[in-house]
């Protein structure tokens, strides 16, 4: 039924301010294993030059359309990537500890989290 393409509609997304074509199919659906008998709506994002892998995307918000479901995601990806980094690379979950490096290492974090460009300061000042 999906790949037939009866279902798919072209949509222009905003992702990250980068306006983009792409051919969606969009279904309510239950999950039982997660939200019980509530539904939920899948949306389903490809591009439609077959470049990029296709994108699977759950909300329990039944009202929105798939270019908004596409475009939050894709504005809060960017967040939470900085977050795991920042907790992976830059031991942004262990503020407290006993190397040397530590104090000074947790004094920057809250500042250079919060902004784009933080990492990339750090990086320069020889910080990993």
């Amino acid at each position: 039924m999906a790949s037939s393409g009866v279902w798919w509609r072209l949509v222009l997304v905003d992702e990250r301010g980068v306006q983009k074509k792409r051919s969606v199919f969009c279904f309510e659906a239950l999950w039982y294993h997660v939200c019980g008998s509530k539904p939920v709506l899948v949306v389903v994002s490809r591009d439609p030059a077959g470049k990029e892998r296709d994108d699977y995307f759950f909300t329990t918000d039944l009202s929105a359309s798939p270019e908004e479901v596409i475009g939050l995601y894709a504005g809060r990806w960017s967040i939470e990537d900085t977050f795991r980094n920042t907790k992976q690379f830059l031991g942004g979950s262990d503020p407290q500890s006993w190397k040397r490096k530590g104090p000074e290492r947790a004094a920057g974090f809250p500042s250079s989290s919060t902004r784009s460009s933080g990492t990339g300061t750090l990086a320069r000042r020889g910080v990993r």
